[in-house]
């Protein structure tokens, strides 16, 4: 009996020595740096490690190499829908999390997804983190983590194998992937069908004919290769877009140095996030998708101003849907909504 109460308590340890936040503030004492550890379930040459790596290097430059990092891809810690728990549980220090991989736990957030709010991901940061100032509800949303950065991805698109798309009309009836919730809505809205395939699949759907096309970012057609099937894209110019975030266990936060919890949480964190992430997203990770797309022989077209006027007009409901789906639990949607787009007007 002593024996098997010996082992259960060895295992309790164990366990709880992985899950405690790795955030050390003695090694720094002892000369060492700080351990950190990073998730994110993107691949490793994909544009969330590429900002990562981007972001590693800033902030272990800026620190006198007082803090390292660790970064764990492909999911190694987590799939792509435990991202965000991994770090409440502290199985990860900070984590990459695209907020529609958990549907409806960021509903409010989710006023960034509706069509044609978001331009840009330049926009969309700098629209995010001034909605997350402003609104107590929105900040509510992200209680269990320390916020480092709050931003979207690139806008997205509709790029097909066999068929162009010029017109609305060009949609009817063609099976486009997507992620699901808003996204999906729309996509049918405008007459397409849309089939929910998790992202690591989209490249197998593709290449089997299981979807006509896809509904994407630039960035997304680089790092899911799919520029290597794909004939035909048209760039709407900003059907919609993906929250995400960059979030960090509160526990490892609180352990950090001050001057270096100012270091991540807003120089390097909110900060860079809501003014210099998006602006990469757009002018470099979404620019290569581009170029890749032309490089394998696709053809880029961009929808003419009359006819995207037509497809904002089209989907215009959805938005009104969302507003009263928010009211009905006692959130002002309609007021969140008016200042995302008066935001949208300022930045842009």
């Amino acid at each position: 009996m002593k024996r098997t109460r010996c082992v259960f308590v060895a295992v309790i340890f164990s366990l709880a020595t992985f899950i405690t936040p790795r955030a050390d503030v003695k090694a720094e004492a002892k000369g060492k740096p700080i351990e950190l550890r990073i998730s994110s379930w993107m691949p490793a040459k994909s544009v969330d490690t590429a900002i990562a790596e981007t972001w590693i290097k800033m902030v272990e430059e800026r620190t006198g190499g007082r803090v390292h990092f660790t970064l764990y891809t492909a999911g190694a810690l987590g799939s792509m829908k435990d991202q965000y728990d991994l770090v409440i549980r502290g199985v990860a220090d900070l984590a990459f999390h695209t907020l529609s991989n958990n549907p409806g736990r960021h509903p409010i957030s989710e006023v960034l997804h509706l069509p044609f709010v978001i331009p840009s991901s330049e926009v969309g940061g700098k629209v995010f983190w001034q909605l997350y100032q402003e609104f107590p509800e929105i900040r509510a949303e992200f209680m269990e983590v320390k916020v480092i950065g709050l931003g979207t991805i690139d806008t997205w698109n509709f790029h097909t194998l066999r068929k162009p798309i010029h017109k609305m009309e060009d949609l009817k009836g063609l099976k486009f992937r997507v992620p699901g919730g808003i996204a999906s809505e729309a996509v049918k809205a405008l007459g397409a069908v849309p089939v929910g395939i998790p992202v690591p699949e989209l490249y197998l759907a593709l290449q089997k004919g299981v979807v006509d096309g896809t509904v994407m970012g630039w960035e997304g057609v680089k790092s899911f290769k799919i520029y290597e099937l794909l004939k035909y894209y048209t760039d709407v110019g900003g059907f919609t877009t993906l929250t995400q975030g960059f979030f960090m266990n509160k526990d490892s936060f609180n352990r950090l140095p001050k001057d270096i919890q100012k270091i991540i949480g807003e120089e390097l964190g909110t900060r860079w996030w809501a003014e210099q992430k998006g602006k990469l997203f757009h002018d470099k990770w979404a620019e290569e998708g581009r170029a890749l797309a032309r490089k394998h022989g696709g053809t880029i077209y961009y929808l003419p101003p009359e006819e995207k006027k037509r497809w904002v007009e089209k989907i215009l409901p959805i938005r009104d849907e969302w507003v009263r789906k928010m009211e009905a639990k006692g959130v002002s949607g309609r007021r969140i909504l008016n200042r995302a787009l008066e935001l949208v007007e300022k930045y842009k």
